[in-house]
């Protein structure tokens, strides 16, 4: 179950990624709104399965794969980083709750 938890932290912080790295003011309105509203409940996601699986290290947890996507995808374009994200987050969301 950790395991998959830990899986669906990571596509997380990729759509977190993909949502820093979305230039607004060249994308238009419903672009830009899409990628944040689903980087924004992603985080959100994230802190409350980890905190049920990890209890407070889910800090942590969060702290990790908020940074670990910078270093494994560099450069500036979003969309890859979100269509990765996208994918990775929904094989975590369909483990966790297939288990």
């Amino acid at each position: 179950m950790k395991l998959y938890v830990l899986i669906f932290c990571l596509g997380a912080g990729i759509l977190q990624t993909a949502m820093e790295r979305t230039p607004l003011r060249l994308v238009k309105i419903w672009i830009g709104a899409s990628v944040i509203l689903v980087g924004a409940a992603a985080s959100i996601a994230e802190l409350v399965i980890a905190f049920h699986a990890f209890r407070w290290w889910a800090i942590l947890v969060f702290c990790g794969f908020g940074f670990l996507p910078n270093f494994i995808f560099p450069g500036r374009n979003p969309a890859p980083v979100f269509f990765i994200g996208l994918l990775t987050t929904i094989i975590g969301t369909a483990l966790i709750l297939w288990r």
